[in-house]
């Protein structure tokens, strides 16, 4: 089995986002990454993070997640 590549993904936070509890932040970042891996043109797996892999930045206004992913073509033919 292929090792998983990781990668540091990083979302600002909107002016909502910084006054919301880390739950919903969370919640939020789970959603984010299932529109993604739903898209076609994106050519990756994301890997949903564990909440301690994720931190939250609010006075410089970032969300950043360590996520796990593989290529969707290497999923598929069973590589991944």
């Amino acid at each position: 089995m292929r090792k998983l590549e990781s990668f540091d993904f990083r979302w600002p936070l909107t002016p909502e986002g910084r006054r919301m509890a880390f739950p919903e932040l969370f919640e939020e970042l789970l959603a984010t990454i299932s529109e993604i891996n739903s898209r076609r043109e994106w050519p990756l797996v994301v890997l949903i993070p564990m909440p301690g892999d994720v931190t939250v930045d609010r006075d410089g206004g970032v969300l950043t997640a360590r996520c796990q992913w593989v290529r969707k073509s290497e999923a598929r033919d069973g590589r991944g």
